[in-house]
């Protein structure tokens, strides 16, 4: 399908994809394009230097703020993915009989080489990199983007063999044509309540990947990524050997009396008692030689591992490749070990699902206790699942932001809370509480637009505050 230049157009909310949908209709000949914004006025747009260079580029670009009423003559409504599709705008346009898509319903339109497509609550953008990195190391040209770096359509300029996408649940939202080689839903937590009446919805949200998939890779341990009907072909990941991807341990009598090569060396000797990424009952990789730590990193890559095999990468190149992968920045990264705690910065942790995750994986690596840091903006959260995890394996919690007396209330008569102003505040309190061997952990079960631009600027500032701690410190 090529785009019809000769339609009328409108971008409405004109943050980095808003953005990147007026250039990419720009740059293919749209003459009748209008860019939307509730905002009062462009000077108050975060890119509004780009605007204002796009209406330069192309000067037929129409741009209009403080409403988002869209004009009657549009034709397609390109939706931003921050602007809900309940808003009564966006109701009335549908209404009219405008049809409202999204930058990815468009990409799906036109794009004509393989997609791979990742969605998830938490692990996402860890997996979509995963996915790149190991094609790449394949002599594949990729392009990675959707929810992480590179907005999709921008992606189409290049000339790539595969794309992968990482997408929101907001981006499903409105997806109809994709087709993908293979997707995968990594696991379902709630998150976004505050956009979704349920559960239930946003989980339909996400399950709207697997729509046309050549073969979609399942969750073994949560029912939730799993269809509801049946679809393409399934494989599954998991940390056991029931998965199609999972976890072998070479000391379980079962798997020693397996045979035809596809099973332990017959020789077990050192090997008794280690833990092997597997293909069913092949042995692909030691887990002690995988770079990343943590259970939700074996997930991570058991599960890269299981698309790119369905997208038809040679196996034995990508878990070759998967031992150079380092992980992404705010995603459990460890910046450093002082005075006898390690400092990690999980920033990207914006629901409960992913801090209970990254409290468990830490744990299992930590010789004591974790000081966690929890708090910002909740987004309508339930917390309840953080009390058992905290009891567990916290010594203390560090509460920040909007919804600290509501994570104080929950948590405080199963650990010692504080309260703190500022993210300094957060380090020098845990380098007071903490002991020896425990560590420190940013993983705030929290969106961070109450007190920070994005969970990147948080992150940062949490790495900034340590190094500022411990910058007469000797230890690296």
């Amino acid at each position: 399908m090529k785009l019809d230049s000769n339609l009328s157009y409108a971008v409405v909310g004109l943050g980095i994809t808003g953005i990147s949908c007026l250039e990419f209709l720009g740059q293919h000949g749209c003459k009748r394009v209008i860019g939307i914004d509730g905002v009062e006025d462009l000077s108050k747009v975060t890119n509004s230097a780009k605007l204002d260079d796009l209406k330069q580029q192309y000067p037929t670009l129409e741009l209009k703020f403080g409403s988002l009423t869209i004009p009657s003559h549009v034709d397609i409504l390109l939706l931003s993915p921050g602007i809900a599709l309940h808003t009564p705008e966006i109701v009335q346009a549908l209404a009219a009989g405008i049809e409202v898509i999204n930058d990815i319903e468009l990409f799906a339109r036109l794009v004509t080489a393989p997609v791979i497509a990742v969605t998830g609550a938490n692990g996402k953008s860890t997996v979509a990199s995963m996915v790149a990195h190991l094609a790449q190391h394949c002599g594949v040209r990729v392009g990675l983007g959707g929810n992480i770096g590179t907005p999709a359509l921008a992606l189409l300029a290049e000339d790539y063999e595969l794309y992968v996408l990482e997408l929101s649940s907001f981006q499903l939202e409105l997806l109809q044509s994709l087709q993908p080689i293979a997707a995968t839903i990594l696991n379902v937590t709630p998150d976004h309540m505050d956009r979704y009446a349920s559960f239930a919805d946003y989980r339909q949200a996400k399950l709207r990947i697997y729509n046309n998939a050549k073969t979609i890779v399942v969750n073994k341990h949560d029912q939730y990524t799993w269809p509801e009907e049946r679809c393409g072909k399934v494989i599954s990941f998991g940390l056991d050997a029931a998965a199609d991807f999972g976890i072998i341990n070479s000391s379980l009598p079962q798997i020693s009396d397996l045979d035809e090569g596809r099973g332990l060396d017959r020789d077990r000797g050192a090997s008794v008692g280690q833990r092997y990424l597997a293909n069913g009952t092949e042995k692909l990789l030691a887990v002690k030689d995988f770079p990343l730590s943590g259970d939700q990193n074996l997930l991570n890559i058991l599960s890269a591992l299981a698309l790119t095999t369905a997208a038809g990468l040679p196996l034995g190149q990508c878990v070759a490749a998967s031992k150079s992968f380092v992980g992404l920045e705010h995603r459990c990264e460890v910046v450093g070990d002082h005075a006898g705690l390690r400092w990690i910065n999980d920033s990207k942790g914006t629901n409960v699902g992913a801090t209970v995750a990254a409290i468990c994986g830490t744990a299992a690596q930590c010789g004591g206790k974790i000081v966690i840091i929890l708090g910002g903006e909740s987004k309508g959260a339930d917390f309840l699942p953080l009390v058992a995890v905290v009891k567990q394996y916290c010594r203390a919690a560090i509460l920040l932001g909007k919804a600290q007396q509501e994570l104080f209330s929950m948590l405080h008569a199963v650990l010692p809370c504080h309260l703190a102003q500022s993210m300094q505040d957060c380090v020098d309190l845990a380098n007071q509480i903490g002991a020896s061997q425990d560590a420190v952990l940013l993983s705030p079960a929290c969106a961070s637009y109450d007190m920070f631009a994005n969970f990147k600027a948080r992150g940062e500032a949490f790495k900034q505050a340590v190094r500022s701690k411990f910058a007469s410190d000797p230890t690296p």
